[in-house]
């Protein structure tokens, strides 16, 4: 079978993964993979990688002790989850993601030692992502003060920061909410292969189900507490059940500002 399933944009440190992904791309044939050697003699590599990784259909992040600390690949990091692609971590056995903030908070691939199965596992992997990249659910917050429905918003774009006073970034969006127990930038939640994370940003600490939390990913009816009486609740309903409010959209910035 020759016919090219997807696309493939490979993010990898050369001095730890190149023998890897050389093994990688020769053994899945029906995926087009794009690396950094495709990059055309004479043109400008940064605009290449950022064309790239917007052209191709999934992110693939090989990690490794080395592209951890690397500044270009947590720069093509970025720009994936920018543009919204679906990102997917491949983590060999004695590699530690926790050390990372965003790797950590999305599903990778475990490699087993085992060529045959792990690269089976990455190409389901990659399959499974395309299939899924496009939105079936509207994710909103509901915020609640003093126990009484105050707004609700619809999570829209790749960042929402929120706080009294929460601090503009580019690719995000502001929610002002909270009181004088609020930090002015108490928390973002970031877009990531589909999924909403929750990041604190606060030194009082946000509360996610009564429980101190830095990061989390958030599943439908989680109760996010950002002061005694404030309270966000996450919730996940499918797009044929819900009808919009555009008046309550957070509006987002076109990804060409992220870039």
């Amino acid at each position: 079978m020759n016919k090219k399933l997807v696309t493939c944009f490979i993010s990898y440190s050369r001095r730890e993964s190149s023998i890897f992904v050389e093994k990688l791309i020769s053994s899945l044939p029906e995926i087009t993979f794009w690396v950094d050697k495709s990059i055309i003699p004479g043109t400008t590599w940064k605009i290449e990688l950022v064309d790239a990784i917007r052209n191709n259909d999934v992110f693939l992040y090989i990690a490794s002790d080395s592209s951890m600390k690397s500044i270009y690949c947590e720069l093509e990091l970025l720009n994936a989850i920018s543009n919204s692609k679906p990102v997917i971590p491949v983590i060999g056995e004695c590699v530690d993601i926790g050390q990372h903030e965003i790797l950590q908070s999305i599903q990778g691939v475990v490699l087993e030692n085992d060529q045959e199965k792990d690269f089976t596992k990455i190409k389901k992997a990659i399959l499974n992502a395309v299939k899924i990249k496009v939105d079936s659910t509207i994710s909103k917050l509901i915020i609640f003060e003093d126990a009484r429905f105050k707004n609700t918003i619809i999570l829209n774009g790749n960042r929402i920061s929120i706080g009294r006073n929460p601090q503009y970034t580019p690719c995000s969006s502001l929610v002002k909410v909270g009181d004088k127990y609020t930090s002015k930038h108490h928390l973002d939640i970031i877009k990531i292969s589909n999924r909403w994370i929750l990041e604190n940003k606060s030194l009082n600490g946000t509360y996610v189900n009564h429980k101190l939390c830095e990061a989390k990913v958030l599943i439908n009816n989680d109760v996010i507490h950002i002061s005694k009486n404030i309270y966000l609740k996450y919730q996940e309903e499918s797009i044929s059940d819900i009808l919009i409010d555009y008046d309550s959209t957070v509006s987002s910035h076109p990804s060409d500002e992220c870039s």
